[in-house]
């Protein structure tokens, strides 16, 4: 499976990707991206919130074999905790 991240948007507008591949992970690391995955649902509806000015809008992709090709954008404010983590993950930044 590999997530990629792309942030955009924000005050100076500069754009950052990650990208983790779980065949690159240990077997737990691999696993906890797998329940990263699953818990953030990115078919879940989230709502329309009103865009915000300086809001970072977020593009999430996620492919593998054994896994459904998936991509979903998000604005800032539609983010709940579970996206969260996983885009934490992603960019690099621990939970």
């Amino acid at each position: 499976m590999r997530v990629e991240v792309t942030r955009s948007g924000g005050f100076a507008g500069i754009v950052r990707r990650g990208v983790v591949d779980a065949r690159d992970l240990d077997p737990d690391a691999a696993r906890e991206l797998e329940q990263l995955v699953a818990a953030a649902d990115l078919a879940a509806p989230r709502g329309n919130a009103p865009p915000r000015a300086d809001a970072f809008q977020y593009d999430v992709a996620i492919a593998g074999e054994g896994v459904v090709a998936q991509a979903a954008t998000f604005d800032e404010p539609q983010l709940d905790e579970p996206l969260r983590a996983l885009i934490d993950r992603v960019l690099g930044q621990r939970a």
